[in-house]
């Protein structure tokens, strides 16, 4: 799987730095976590029904609880 993070127009990665500044349990789960669920790029004012769905969907197979 390929994953594209979210880089600011200077370059910065906010998702891995985000999740290397947690403590280490949670920076290995917040990096599972962010393998296995879905991501969209939001384009209006809210996300689309389906997208929302799809990243419930991925959330229920492995084992959150939403």
């Amino acid at each position: 799987m390929h994953i594209h993070d979210y880089h600011t127009a200077a370059g910065k990665n906010l998702i891995k730095e985000y999740l290397q500044s947690l403590p280490h349990t949670e920076m290995y789960v917040g990096y599972h976590i962010r393998h296995m669920l879905h991501a969209c790029k939001k384009q209006k004012d809210k996300a689309e029904q389906f997208e929302v769905n799809t990243a419930k969907r991925r959330a229920i197979e492995i084992g959150l609880t939403i």
